[in-house]
């Protein structure tokens, strides 16, 4: 159930994600208590949490933000603890949640700590996930050359990763906005730049 809920995620069903989290009450910290010590919990919180803050988006609802909440405070109480694997979730929620608050410049600060600590840790799938969300944010804040850069580094570093099928559902998800420049748009960027 936390595969399928990972994999819902990663292929943007957050409805079909959410279903698992609900089932198994993971919100109510049912998992961490029914499995304690499970090295794989602060990257199935950090899907739940993105989750949730998916939801959120997409609905408007308070409870899945709220419930975004209790998954983001545990893997911020991890950091607090000194476990440095967590910092990249951490920042990359903090960037989800600015970018819900309508904070874009405290959004693009936490999106870039995210990108970088995945970088130097050569956490790939991260990586790219962290580099689609902040050009998700670029679409919604109507900056599509950001959009672009970072999709398309989302695109590169799940190929590096081996996901094909991921590349290929934000190659069609994105197709318009990766479709190559026409002559004249070119001919255009060419001439002012």
């Amino acid at each position: 159930s936390c595969n399928r809920l990972r994999v819902a995620f990663i292929f943007d069903q957050y409805e079909v994600a959410m279903e698992q989290l609900e089932e198994w009450n993971m919100h109510k910290g049912y998992l961490q208590k029914a499995i304690p010590g499970i090295f794989t919990i602060t990257n199935i919180y950090f899907h739940c949490a993105l989750t949730c803050i998916s939801m959120a988006q997409k609905t408007k609802k308070r409870k899945y933000r709220k419930m975004a909440r209790s998954f983001a405070r545990a893997i911020e109480e991890w950091v607090d603890n000194g476990n440095p694997n967590v910092r990249r979730y951490d920042e990359l929620l903090k960037a989800e949640f600015a970018s819900l608050d309508g904070k874009g410049p405290h959004a693009e600060r936490h999106y870039e700590k995210a990108i970088l600590l995945c970088g130097r840790r050569g956490m790939r799938n991260i990586w790219a996930l962290a580099h689609q969300r902040r050009g998700e944010f670029h679409l919604r804040e109507g900056n599509d050359d950001d959009a672009l850069y970072d999709i398309n580094n989302a695109i590169r570093l799940y190929e590096d990763w081996g996901a094909k099928a991921k590349v290929e559902q934000l190659k069609e998800k994105y197709g318009k906005l990766l479709e190559p420049l026409s002559e004249i748009e070119a001919t255009h960027f060419s001439i002012v730049h």
